[in-house]
């Protein structure tokens, strides 16, 4: 009642003509490309009636692989699409509260000796700023746009003075924020911007008919 079985490879010479046997499925690998296909699609695979005699040739692998790689383009497209227009979106947020200035950024970030900052700074703040350091020759806030909590717009300063001007600012709770710099008004700036978006989604609105 007891049987040792030996592999056949230790007994047999290989020059016999015999090969180990290989349990390895030969379309594992086209099923889940179809898997994977399917779930891109929302195809419910189990809902299909099997037809009997397929026979999954190299031309049918060389389909299927063909599909599952451009299904896959797609969709890194849309999202390089989708990244794109969250930049779009973030920096119209951000020139928005600007537009009031009427100046073109290039002119500002290109001074020589005056530096800019541009944020918020609350109501409270901007009530000491002008009641406090009116007289100060070295600040200057400009308003942009004011919203419940307070004014967005920029500061300038000499940039010899311009670690005394922000510790000032800074002592005001001013906000900074960091905008790119470009070319034109903001307000142009943000037109510029949703121009773009239009574009971008009719790349998306093209990309979804191909798919």
């Amino acid at each position: 009642g007891c049987f040792q079985p030996e592999l056949a490879q230790h007994a047999i010479s290989p020059t016999m003509g015999y090969t180990p046997l290989m349990e390895e499925n030969p379309y594992t690998s086209t099923l889940t490309a179809v898997r994977e296909l399917a779930n891109q699609f929302s195809i419910d695979l189990e809902a299909g009636k099997p037809v009997k005699g397929t026979v999954i040739d190299e031309k049918t692998r060389e389909y299927i692989e063909g599909l599952d790689q451009r299904v896959k383009d797609a969709v890194a497209q849309n999202n390089a699409l989708n990244d794109q227009l969250d930049e779009c979106r973030e920096a119209i947020g951000k020139y928005s509260h600007f537009t009031g200035l009427g100046i073109p950024l290039e002119e500002i970030f290109s001074c020589k000796f005056i530096s800019a900052r541009f944020g918020h700074l609350p109501k409270d703040s901007y009530l000491k700023l002008t009641k406090g350091y009116g007289d100060n020759p070295y600040i200057l806030f400009v308003p942009a746009s004011v919203d419940d909590k307070g004014y967005w717009g920029c500061y300038f300063s000499p940039k010899d003075k311009e670690a005394d001007v922000d510790k000032i600012f800074a002592a005001l709770h001013f906000d900074r924020l960091y905008i790119p710099s470009a070319v034109g008004t903001t307000q142009e700036i943000v037109d510029s911007l949703n121009e773009n978006i239009k574009i971008i989604e009719a790349q998306k609105r093209e990309l979804s008919a191909q798919v």
